[in-house]
């Protein structure tokens, strides 16, 4: 494509994108321009009715063909002071997973740099993890990482931002897709950890305009994406009706794997997981798991550089509950139960069925 037909093209959709139009309307419009896009300028009107747009597409397309250069002037401006750039399936940056899905998006906005990942592995999960999300995430993905997988996830509360934390913390890149435009991110509180993404070698991506504000009805679609990206989704937490669910069931709609984290029957959080794993889901209860899944077959572990005080104190106490070893060392129990849990995923520790943990 030449820099005049890339041109025309940026155009066009960016037309679309004011239009609030999604693929499916894209695609059909594709068909009516039959590869002459500023048709659509001229006669926006005509063209969305050969493409049996309904009446309000219709209405939207002229409204935002009326005026377009400058419309278009000013949504520059909003590029160049957010760092935007615009990317489209035709071009070398677009990730090739995602030329693979259906409804693929015509057009990516990104901060940051859109490498094209090699070994993308979506991690997803509740809003609000339990201790045993929270501290057994770090234990399994920081060998992957260290791999070479990047994370793909949401950049929302919770699990998503934990992957995403995880993916900085152990020197790995990660993407953040958002289900609002660039210059709303969404949740306001997340802005820095979007910072360190992109300063990491990241990049945050949107297929909405920077000036878009979230809406419940454009996280699915953000999900789509989330898994479009990714050579497998590994779902953490999840109740009943949690978004995790819906990206695991489109990752599986565009032949990704699905892989779970096992959990206890009694809480809420391990349902969706559970019956993803009885559906035929990979469960995942070691790092060795996730590198099999990604087909990463090499890692190096990172030894400690002295055993934690929950360690030592278990050492000289075997067979002891996490509570009689954060009593022991008057420590917080989230905390103990962490270094417990991460112990036992590196083989550390074993926990018997009764709850109690001791060194090997």
């Amino acid at each position: 494509m030449t820099e005049e037909e890339r041109n025309c093209a940026v155009r066009s959709r960016l037309l679309l994108k004011l239009a609030n139009l999604g693929p499916r309307s894209y695609a059909k419009l594709e068909i009516a321009c039959q590869g002459d896009w500023s048709a659509l300028e001229r006669q926006p009107r005509q063209l969305a009715t050969k493409a049996y747009l309904s009446t309000k597409q219709i209405a939207h397309i002229v409204e935002a063909a009326s005026g377009l250069d400058e419309k278009i002037a000013a949504l520059n401006k909003q590029f160049q002071a957010l760092h935007v750039s615009c990317v489209l399936p035709e071009d070398d940056g677009y990730p090739p997973l995602l030329l693979e899905i259906t409804d693929r998006p015509f057009m990516l906005f990104v901060q940051g740099t859109l490498l094209p990942p090699q070994h993308p592995l979506a991690v997803v999960g509740s809003r609000k993890p339990s201790h045993y999300g929270q501290a057994v995430l770090s234990g399994l993905l920081g060998p992957v990482i260290e791999a070479g997988a990047e994370i793909i996830s949401g950049l929302a509360y919770g699990i998503d931002k934990l992957a995403h934390e995880t993916a900085l913390k152990w020197g790995g890149r990660t993407i953040a897709v958002l289900g609002s435009g660039l210059g709303s991110i969404y949740p306001r509180t997340h802005e820095p950890l979007a910072k360190s993404i992109i300063e990491r070698g990241g990049a945050v991506i949107s297929e909405f305009l920077p000036s878009v504000g979230p809406r419940k009805e454009y996280f699915p679609l953000r999900n789509r994406i989330v898994a479009g990206l990714s050579q497998a989704v590994f779902v953490v937490e999840a109740g009943q009706t949690s978004g995790a669910l819906i990206t695991a069931r489109l990752a599986l709609s565009e032949n990704r794997d699905v892989a779970a984290l096992p959990g206890d029957i009694s809480r809420k959080e391990a349902t969706g997981p559970n019956r993803l794993i009885r559906d035929g889901a990979t469960p995942i209860t070691s790092p060795a798991d996730l590198l099999e899944l990604l087909n990463l077959t090499s890692v190096q572990q990172v030894p400690m550089a002295q055993l934690p005080p929950a360690l030592q104190w278990l050492s000289e106490h075997p067979g002891s509950l996490a509570e009689e070893v954060a009593a022991g060392i008057a420590g917080l129990l989230p905390t103990c139960v962490e270094t417990l849990v991460l112990a036992e995923i590196s083989g550390q520790v074993t926990r018997a069925s009764d709850g109690r943990y001791q060194m090997q």
